[in-house]
């Protein structure tokens, strides 16, 4: 379960760069964060 394990760590990092997003810039432009997530997840 160790592939899991990395899952959890990866939703846990995005949701704390999300909200760190969120509260820095306050108007978040969804379509570029999602575009910039998708890209990060495909280099990984």
């Amino acid at each position: 379960h160790r592939s899991l394990d990395l899952t959890k760590k990866l939703r846990k990092l995005f949701f704390e760069v999300f909200f760190v997003y969120f509260f820095v810039f306050k108007s978040v432009d969804f379509k570029a964060f999602l575009a910039e997530t998708i890209l990060f997840f495909k280099s990984v």
